[in-house]
């Protein structure tokens, strides 16, 4: 094979392997939960995908809608599994979010209101609504 053949098969693979590392870092965030009971202070995310280091809170439910934070951890970048979040019992209510909130203002410091707000993706927030017995 000339090389005036190899370079655009050269140049094409260049192309392929820069799409495939883009994509397979492209991560979509999202928290995966199942209703359960509080144990020992305690519930159990089952997944959460962040873009970034984060933090994985845990809010009240008020008509739909999150209320109070009652119990937070930080999280890694990329897919975390099954992550233990100690809540505040006297503040549990039926139905709780799981959400991700980013880690802005001061690094490693939880800080919401002022800073660390909900990771929005797509116009929403990213988090899921589940049951505590």
């Amino acid at each position: 094979m000339s090389k005036k053949n190899i370079l655009p098969l050269v140049g094409a693979s260049i192309i392929i392997l820069i799409i495939y590392v883009l994509l397979r870092n492209n991560i979509i965030p999202q928290v995966q939960v199942s209703d359960q009971p509080i144990q020992g202070g305690q519930v159990t995310i089952a997944l959460a995908d962040a873009v970034a280091p984060s933090w994985l809170v845990v809010q009240t439910e008020t008509n739909g809608t999150p209320g109070p934070v009652i119990g937070y951890t930080k999280i890694d970048k990329g897919t975390n599994k099954n992550i233990i979040v100690q809540v505040d019992v006297q503040k549990v209510t039926p139905k709780l979010f799981a959400m991700i909130h980013e880690d802005n203002g001061e690094i490693g410091i939880f800080d919401f209101p002022n800073n660390d707000m909900p990771l929005m993706y797509k116009g929403d927030m990213v988090s899921e609504l589940f049951s505590v017995k």
